[in-house]
């Protein structure tokens, strides 16, 4: 193959890859346990953790003032990291203040970070776990996460 066929060839080839959706898809909805959530993997993400969202959420989340489909937000690879812990894609300042809250309420389940009482709903998520959506790409590349999700902002 000349050299002149080949670079069309690999052209052809990006223009194809480019055809294909960069939308993930979703394979399952199931409960996954908040220890499972991949909340420091670098990979987790398609962008850094607001520490303002976070707080701002775990303000929801103490308050009570979240409704059954808390977490529905949050989107998991299929893919595991080497802990086996799932690859948050969307839904990674939600996870963060679940699961920091969850260490918190380890270490004291009789009253939360305001010193109340933990709210029954927040204590039936950190035992049963997180409602999440399991998701994959057509083909995974880390830059696709991030134009889907500015594609929607």
């Amino acid at each position: 193959m000349s050299e002149g066929s080949q670079v069309e060839a690999r052209a052809s080839a990006s223009l194809d890859q480019c055809a294909i959706s960069n939308v993930p898809v979703m394979i399952k909805a199931d409960f996954l346990s908040i220890e499972k959530l991949a909340v420091k993997d670098d990979k987790s993400g398609w962008r850094d953790v607001d520490s303002g969202r976070v707080g701002a959420l775990t303000s929801v989340f103490i308050g009570g003032q979240w409704g059954l489909t808390c977490g529905s937000e949050i989107s998991v690879l299929e893919a595991t990291n080497l802990d086996q812990d799932h690859i948050i894609d969307d839904g990674l300042s939600s996870a963060t203040a679940l699961f920091d809250l969850k260490a918190r309420w380890l270490n004291d389940s009789e009253k939360d970070v305001e010193g109340k009482p933990w709210d029954d709903k927040l204590v039936a998520l950190f035992q049963k776990g997180v409602f999440v959506k399991f998701v994959k790409y057509d083909w995974f590349v880390s830059d696709q996460r991030h134009t889907h999700a500015h594609g929607r902002a």
